[in-house]
């Protein structure tokens, strides 16, 4: 496959709660290996974010945010939240 213009080759797998990720970026001669023992956990993003941190050309673009269609009850949220933290 293709990250930002860079090949990488990439594999991965799960096995009884076990999760695995290997991203090879052939041309940048990084390698990213990610062993887990969580059945949720999330190999591959985790190893997209560590090759971002390596080598920031690889970093992953951020997810549009979700459109706040009700901004009032946003900032009546953020006030009780900040009042909480205040005690």
């Amino acid at each position: 496959s293709i990250t930002n213009g860079h090949k990488n080759f990439e594999h991965g797998g799960a096995w009884q709660g076990f999760t695995t990720q290997i991203s090879r970026y052939v041309d940048d001669q990084l390698s990213v290996i990610v062993l887990t023992n969580r059945s949720g956990a999330n190999p591959k993003r985790i190893a997209d974010l560590i090759a971002g941190v390596v080598l920031p050309a690889l970093k992953i673009k951020p997810v549009s945010a979700i459109p706040d269609t009700d901004p009032q009850s946003t900032a009546r949220a953020k006030e009780v939240l900040q009042q909480i933290i205040k005690g």
